[in-house]
């Protein structure tokens, strides 16, 4: 099966966490994080090559929040210096995208304004005429300007670029930024070799220079390559907008709703929906719009919680399309809903004025406590006119029954196009249900579900 992957994060993303209907592709409450600018906030460029998802910090400790998309982190007020950045990965090929030609920022990097490269890492001092002296040195070894030396790579000029490459690749040769100016200038020398004919565009020409920097420190093994294992981690859950510097902190929390929650707590999402009396759930989710549709899903969850009929977790997808007659949409669900003892499948239709019909279900009942404290495959792919669902106990090595759906008779099926009949949303989520709440009963309690990994295809 294929990883679903995007670094971008241009998707529109949506984080539920309150009461609404069973299936609707619509939240009554959703939170959905933004960085927002004000006078007082503060723009860092931050790039040894473009690096996405570090940890950027001012000296007070304040975090700045990356911008979606752009090496550029936002301080919500004026840092303290110096700024610090540690963690992240380095866009060697300047795609935007994080593959294996890529490799991860492995040294901290320092500056005392606005922008964080190595050369401002290399000269930074709380002594300001330090800074400068350490500048002026670097500008006569170099014949680059000190206004030149000071911009990221992708804007200065070929001398400063090749000084900007030469001083990163003797600090992570000799871990350290108390290097030598001969060592600098050794290193500066052999990168001047490098064929830059026919390049103008400094983009371009620090894009190759930055290439053989890295090549010469892989050959050396002070850096490695992002293998296939380190992108599976790091895109797991991008679909839902959580990124991989979040993913690392033991307790990230980023969307919260009345006492319901979605965490990242080691690399898993936990989603809590809190116990409550009332008419309806209480739910905790994460919900994308899919950039590119897809055909097939497999999402692995544990389902942790008292042993009784209020707790489920649930994994729906969803095919979309525009209403013909204009003014709404349209659009059929497959769902997927596990109890402690139940699993249950569903096709639903629903659309601007009707939402949430049932077309068919299925259901599989077992012992009480069967699906609790086990990790669940639960995959959803088309084949043809078919929805195929299917679970797996991969705890114990349980496969549930293959349940299989029709839809060549569905009329809103017939309806829909090939580019339709994909997955173009999908959502996971925990949910109370506290609808039919028996008053006799006192084993309630929070759901809690976790999302362990996301597969697409």
């Amino acid at each position: 099966m294929t990883k679903f992957k995007t670094i971008s994060l241009s998707l529109a993303v949506i984080a539920a966490l309150g009461f609404s209907g069973c299936g609707s592709s619509s939240s009554d409450d959703s939170v959905t994080p933004t960085t927002t600018s004000s006078e007082s906030s503060k723009e860092v460029t931050v790039e040894r090559g473009a690096t996405y998802d570090a940890n950027v910090t001012d000296a007070n400790g304040q975090v700045a929040e990356q911008k979606n998309g752009e090496n550029v982190y936002v301080f919500a007020t004026v840092p303290k210096y110096p700024i610090i950045v540690n963690g992240g990965w380095i866009d060697v090929n300047g795609d935007g995208e994080l593959d294996t030609n890529d490799t991860l920022l492995n040294t901290t990097m320092k500056s005392y304004s606005d922008v964080v490269t190595p050369i401002t890492t290399y000269i930074a001092d709380s002594n300001k005429t330090i800074r400068e002296n350490k500048l002026k040195v670097l500008s006569t070894l170099s014949g680059a300007s000190e206004t030149e030396l000071l911009k990221v790579a992708s804007k200065a000029d070929t001398k400063a670029i090749l000084t900007i490459n030469a001083v990163y690749q003797e600090m992570i040769d000799q871990n350290t930024t108390s290097i030598e100016t001969n060592k600098i200038q050794t290193t500066l020398s052999a990168l001047q070799n490098i064929d830059l004919t026919g390049l103008t565009d400094s983009k371009l020409i620090a894009r190759k220079i930055e290439k053989k920097t890295m090549e010469n420190l892989l050959t050396k093994g002070k850096i490695s390559a992002l293998s296939m294992s380190d992108l599976d981690e790091i895109q797991k859950f991008k679909v839902f907008g959580i990124t991989w510097k979040n993913r690392k902190k033991d307790d990230y929390s980023q969307r919260s709703y009345k006492g319901n929650t979605v965490k990242v707590i080691n690399d898993e999402i936990v989603m809590t929906a809190k116990k409550r009396d009332g008419s309806w759930s209480s739910r905790a989710e994460l919900r994308a719009n899919l950039k590119t549709p897809i055909t097939s899903y497999t999402a692995k969850i544990v389902l942790d919680s008292m042993s009784n009929d209020y707790g489920k977790a649930q994994i729906n997808a969803y095919f979309q399309m525009v209403n013909p007659q204009g003014g709404g949409w349209k659009q059929l669900q497959t769902s997927i809903s596990i109890r402690h003892n139940k699993i249950w499948y569903g096709i639903f239709k629903e659309d601007n004025n009707n939402p949430y019909i049932a077309i068919d279900s299925k259901s599989e009942t077992k012992p009480s406590n069967t699906f609790k404290n086990v990790t669940l495959s639960c995959n959803v792919k088309l084949v043809g006119d078919n929805i195929i669902f299917k679970v797996k106990d991969l705890t114990n090595n349980i496969d549930y029954t293959e349940q299989t759906f029709d839809l060549s008779n569905e009329s809103l099926w017939n309806e829909m196009n090939n580019n339709q009949r994909k997955f173009g949303q999908i959502l996971v989520r925990s949910v109370f249900d506290s609808r039919n709440l028996d008053s006799n009963k006192t084993d309630y309690s929070n759901t809690i579900m976790k999302l362990i990994d996301l597969d697409m295809e």
